[in-house]
């Protein structure tokens, strides 16, 4: 099976409207070679991501999208 060559994970909190700019909606990519980094939104007069935003600039073909996984962050386990 082929390794993916980029890696993007979507952490997001809130309940707002499509073009809300959240402080809870991040964006962070990996490679194999490089741990996690955080995406910004590109510039905007919004300081946050907005969710039809992250939208956008997921929808747009990437130069190493090929072999690509998107996922939402994954959430803690309550340990009890």
């Amino acid at each position: 099976m082929p390794q993916l060559e980029r890696y993007l994970g979507i952490d997001y909190s809130g309940a707002e409207t499509l073009n809300s700019s959240l402080k809870g909606l991040l964006l962070y990519a990996a490679t194999p070679a490089q741990m996690s980094a955080e995406i910004y939104p590109p510039p905007s007069p919004r300081e946050y991501w907005t969710r039809r935003g992250l939208a956008e600039w997921l929808a747009v073909p990437r130069a190493a999208a090929a072999n690509l996984l998107a996922a939402p962050k994954a959430q803690p386990k309550n340990s009890h």
